[in-house]
Parts: C-alpha cells; structure tokens; sequence
C-alpha cells in the first residue's frame, strides 16, 4: 500500500511551481498525495484531481490570511481554525506523513502531531526569520509592535527540534 503524504501550503494552488515539483515527484516516487491549501474564489472546486495530486481547498479572504499569517506568535485565532480544517483533512484522507510548507505553520502542525503521532516534514521554501528583518508587514504598524524577531527565533529553534525530517533551500 502507498503511503498517505498531506501537504500544507496556506496559498493558493495551482500557482507554486515548487510545490507541484515536489508533489509529482512522490507522486512518481510511489505515494499517494494530498494537498490542503487555500481559494480566495468560489469558482474553483474545493476538491480536485491535479495530475494525480488530490487538492483539498478552503475558501479564505486573501486579506485575513496574510494578517494572521504574521501573528501566529502573538494571537492563535489562525492555529485555531487551522488545527480543526487540517485535523479533518489527516482523518479523511487517512494521511501518514505531513508535509509542512513554511515555518509559521509547523505550531498548529506540532500540535496536530501531538494529537495523531503523525509523521512531520517541515519544507522551509525561505528562511523565514530572517525574511521578517525586511517584510513591511513586520517592520510597520501593527507588526513592529506586534511580531517580535527574538520570539520567532526561540520558536524556529524549538519547533524544528520536534519534526522529523527538515527540508531548506540555504544553511
């Protein structure tokens, strides 16, 4: 039986030429893939077979997406939502292994993890810490106020201390 990988991207999909890449190689590679990511439209289907990739979609405002992207440190209103739409996504599609795309997901799937035992792979497209020293969203208010980069530092160290396996781009 091929093995269950649940990838978690919180964009839209198809758009993220690493994403496909890296799903049609699992897939030629023998397992079995499903996408959980986001339509900010209701004129995509919520579920769809994608060159052998199985999308599952949440309809989200693009808007609020980005502003609690920034504040998964400081509120959970997004873990929470997060951790109910992705608990179902592993139950129903009977996913063994999460496939974690960027860092500011890995808490609500750290928790998931604890919840379910499942396997987690955290794929960080861009060393994301260090990308906040120069996103407006942090460097201008609310964020610099709100986002503290000593905090997503400790939380980097102690959330990529916990996964299973760690993909990156650069040292």
């Amino acid at each position: 039986m091929k093995k269950r990988i649940g990838m978690i991207l919180d964009q839209k999909f198809p758009t993220d030429v690493r994403v496909e890449n890296e799903a049609m190689s699992l897939i030629k590679n023998g397992f079995e893939v499903f996408l959980f990511c986001y339509t900010y439209n209701n004129n995509e289907p919520l579920k769809e077979n994608y060159k052998g990739l199985q999308i599952n979609r949440m309809n989200v405002s693009r808007k609020n997406v980005r502003k609690m992207r920034g504040l998964v440190n400081v509120l959970p209103i997004y873990e929470k939502l997060l951790f109910r739409k992705i608990y179902e996504f592993i139950l129903k599609n009977g996913i063994e292994i999460l496939h974690v795309h960027d860092l500011y997901l890995l808490g609500v799937c750290l928790k998931l993890k604890k919840e379910t035992g499942i396997k987690i792979v955290s794929d960080l497209h861009e060393n994301y810490v260090e990308g906040l020293k120069h996103y407006r969203f942090a460097n201008s208010f609310p964020g610099n106020i709100l986002i503290s980069i000593k905090k997503w530092q400790r939380v980097e160290v102690e959330w990529l201390n916990n996964v299973d396996k760690i993909i990156v781009v650069v040292e």
